[in-house]
């Protein structure tokens, strides 16, 4: 034993070891333990039961562990749902029934017959192989309208967000035929629209327009472009493409815009000739029936001056165009109407086979007259109508050279009329022919002597009467000559002196 227990009194000893060995023999009762007290007494002891602690943590993980079960089912759910609506969408799409809504709604918005070919639809754009369209009914001012290769690129979430729309809408090619209308173009179209697709670009590659059977007029491979979400919603973009006039030739597009309201069209046109350097802007408005108005102001830029004239005026003017402006007027359907007036400023005119520069030549015997050059500048009005090609306003300037001022025109039948100025310097009087040049041009204001010229002829073989001005001064001067009884001089000494 320990040394506690060697401690302990004998007779205490004892008493323990009675109580322990009572504790062992007492009986079990039911709810407890029967228990005999240090004074003999005896009690039911009852033990209570221990309760279990709360533990907050798995509590937690067993709530989000059920919370995790509950979105993924839903999760699941949800994509199966999305795939079957996403395949009855795309199926829906790719089938007869909307197809034949497109067809309707084109037919409702254009009033045309509708020819559509094949559709295809996938998630991120649309494609289709064909459009046309016919108008049957007069007065509509389009016959055809032929697309092909249609597509879009929408991307798949504008797919499953709204369905086709919202992107871009492109066309490879378009071919449309114009026809001469009676009357104000009449579409008939309805309001109801089955399918709402609408697009914020359109765009085609390449564009051409037919103005109709035999007309002179033609517009073939360009780019045209429409945005829908400006304020301009109407106005159509021109890039590039061949313009072809029944008057100038072709001219390449360099840019335009084109807008439309419900009896004219609006056009700007920037346009650089297909010959040459030189270009034409185009502003105004364009009718869209038989006989009503084109009215179309022009600028000119280093433009070459015969390609704006009349073909029989040609061979009098020569040169390029710096500047010009001015204005193009017609009826629609009739190319006779035309009426062009240009102002134009120059540095580079010449100017041939009018006799009274032959003249010149002849009498002041400088190889610059045989061929007039005008590089100071010189400023003219031309007039281009059907019946006459008139020049007025002349100006033209060679300093210290020769000037033209007046006007002159060819008539229908190429008949010449008109009066011009002609000035020399006043430098050439005090030449050998001084007396001669000074007793035909007469006026003088201190900077050119001026001669008075009437055209007269026809385009083909030109007349003027500066020749005969000169001839009456000399046969003048042979009379006044002959007339002079000096011994001094004889006649032929004398005339030699006055026109050599």
């Amino acid at each position: 034993m320990s040394d506690n227990n060697e401690n302990i009194p004998l007779d205490e000893m004892m008493r323990n070891l009675k109580e322990g060995s009572a504790k062992k023999s007492l009986p079990k009762v039911d709810g407890g333990e029967l228990v005999v007290r240090p004074d003999g007494s005896e009690v039911i002891k009852v033990r209570s039961k221990k309760r279990r602690s709360l533990q907050p943590k798995k509590e937690k993980e067993k709530k989000r562990s059920r919370q995790r079960v509950i979105l993924i089912a839903v999760g699941v759910a949800m994509i199966l749902l999305s795939v079957i609506a996403f395949s009855v969408m795309l199926g829906y799409y790719n089938g007869s029934r909307f197809k034949s809504s497109v067809v309707e709604t084109v037919v409702n918005a254009t009033g045309a017959d509708v020819e559509m070919g094949k559709l295809d639809v996938s998630p991120a754009s649309a494609k289709l192989s064909k459009v046309h369209l016919s108008w049957s009914e007069g007065d509509t001012l389009i016959k055809s309208l032929k697309l092909k290769d249609i597509h879009s690129d929408y991307g798949m979430l504008a797919f499953i967000g709204s369905g086709i729309g919202g992107g871009a809408l492109g066309v490879d090619k378009a071919d449309l035929m114009l026809e001469m209308g009676k009357g104000v173009p009449n579409f008939k179209v309805i309001a109801e629209r089955p399918v709402d697709a609408n697009f914020d670009l359109y765009q085609c590659s390449e564009f051409n327009v037919n103005f109709g059977e035999g007309s002179m007029w033609g517009f073939s491979k360009g780019s045209v472009s429409l945005r829908t979400n400006r304020e301009d919603g109407n106005q159509f973009r021109i890039n590039g493409g061949l313009f072809r006039t029944p008057k100038f030739g072709d001219f390449k597009v360099q840019s335009g815009l084109v807008s439309f309201d419900s009896s004219s069209a609006s056009v700007f046109l920037a346009l650089d000739s297909n010959r040459h350097l030189g270009g034409v802007n185009v502003d105004g408005d364009i009718g869209y029936f038989e006989g009503s108005p084109i009215d179309l102001e022009v600028e000119l830029r280093d433009f070459v001056l015969k390609d704006w004239m009349d073909p029989r005026a040609r061979k009098f003017f020569n040169g390029k165009i710096k500047e010009g402006k001015g204005a193009i007027k017609m009826r629609v359907g009739d190319v006779e109407t035309f009426d062009i007036t240009t102002t134009i400023v120059s540095k580079q005119i010449w100017v041939n086979d009018f006799d009274f520069i032959n003249t010149i030549s002849e009498h002041l015997r400088d190889d610059y007259y045989l061929k007039p050059q005008f590089t100071d500048e010189s400023k003219m009005t031309l007039r281009w109508t059907r019946r006459r090609m008139e020049f007025t306003d002349i100006d033209l300037v060679q300093d210290g050279q020769l000037r033209i001022v007046g006007a002159l025109s060819i008539g229908e039948d190429g008949a010449l009329s008109g009066e011009l100025k002609v000035g020399l310097p006043v430098m050439v009087i005090t030449g050998k022919k001084g007396r001669l040049i000074k007793e035909v041009f007469t006026e003088d204001d201190g900077a050119y002597v001026w001669a008075d010229v009437v055209m007269s002829g026809g385009a083909s073989d030109p007349e003027d009467d500066l020749a005969d001005k000169f001839k009456g001064v000399i046969a003048s001067m042979k009379k006044g000559a002959s007339d002079d009884g000096s011994k001094e001089q004889s006649y032929e000494d004398k005339f030699r002196d006055l026109v050599e």
